[in-house]
């Protein structure tokens, strides 16, 4: 487990590459994304049970992100773990590339929202399954 201080420099370190981000693809909603930074990398770096090595292990822990004007947050997150190419974030939002905003699932196994109302059921129906597939993953929802 990390330390808070090693998280604290991880924290920061999403912030920066959110900013450059941001103003290189001139795109709004920075201040959503850089309000849940925290609580991401507490949550990759700490909680989750899942691996950037297999991140289609069906035993993973789910996260539904359902603010969606945050998915650079999600993204630079995802990227600073391991799950895809730290250089893939140049082209965030670019029309072609895997990181998008505007688009619902991207080349990475993120689904961009739903919508706030829509994740409780969802979050809902994936621990649900997990149960009675008696699996030991957790969901989460943010």
């Amino acid at each position: 487990m990390s330390e808070p201080a090693e998280l604290d420099q991880i924290s920061r370190s999403v912030r920066f590459r959110l900013i450059e981000m941001s103003h290189r693809a001139q795109t709004a909603h920075l201040a959503g994304a850089l309000s849940c930074v925290d609580l991401l990398v507490a949550l990759y770096w700490t909680r989750l049970r899942a691996d950037p090595a297999a991140p289609a292990d069906p035993g993973r822990d789910r996260l539904i992100f359902s603010k969606g004007h945050a998915i650079s947050a999600l993204y630079t997150v995802l990227a600073m773990r391991g799950y895809f190419p730290e250089a893939s974030l140049v082209d965030y939002n670019r029309e072609g590339r895997a990181c998008r905003s505007n688009r619902r699932r991207t080349a990475y196994r993120v689904w961009n929202g739903p919508r706030v109302r829509s994740a409780m059921g969802w979050g809902s129906g994936s621990a649900s399954r997990s149960r009675r597939a008696s699996r030991e993953r957790r969901t989460g929802r943010l």
